[in-house]
């Protein structure tokens, strides 16, 4: 309990307004910029392959080491409310970061090998959308509207998409 009565999940509640953690699931989405570095430099890498190393230097980062390393004024708060999020909610959302994280390996290793500009745009391009779709079923965890794994359309069009490949 906190001084005043309150549950530690209630004060940190009050806490939060003015950030982009959530309410509800006490997660931020501002996470995902960690990933979204690497989308950038997918979208980048078929005009400018010689920035492939860029993306083999990307390292995945704890929702922890994210916060502590960026300059929001929150970073604390943020660390705070993870570690006091719902087990389901966290074990959700770090589902989601670990295919991500696991999307961004592959498709490093599937460019350190391609032979081909258009195999090498077509790895880039797959794991662009791929990524995206998974930056988005994240979100989805953290604003409380899906669970890994159920995001509307991601699996479905992954499916579709392995179609025309």
């Amino acid at each position: 309990m906190v001084s005043d009565g309150t549950t530690r999940i209630e004060s940190l509640r009050r806490r939060i307004d003015g950030t982009t953690i959530d309410d509800r699931s006490l997660l931020s989405t501002d996470f995902f910029n960690h990933a979204n570095e690497a989308i950038m430099l997918l979208g980048l890498l078929p005009d400018m392959p010689d920035m492939l190393d860029e993306l083999k230097a990307w390292r995945p980062k704890s929702y922890a080491e994210h916060f502590r390393g960026s300059s929001l004024p929150f970073a604390d708060l943020a660390i705070e409310c993870y570690d006091a999020a719902e087990p389901q909610v966290r074990s959700d959302f770090d589902a989601v970061v670990s295919r991500i994280e696991g999307r961004i390996a592959d498709a490093v290793a599937r460019l350190d090998v391609c032979g081909t500009d258009p195999e090498f745009r077509h790895v880039c391009d797959t794991a662009m959308r791929d990524l995206t779709n998974l930056v988005g079923e994240g979100s989805g965890v953290v604003h409380g509207v899906a669970t890994a794994g159920t995001t509307e359309g991601s699996s479905d069009q992954s499916a579709i998409d392995a179609l025309f490949d």
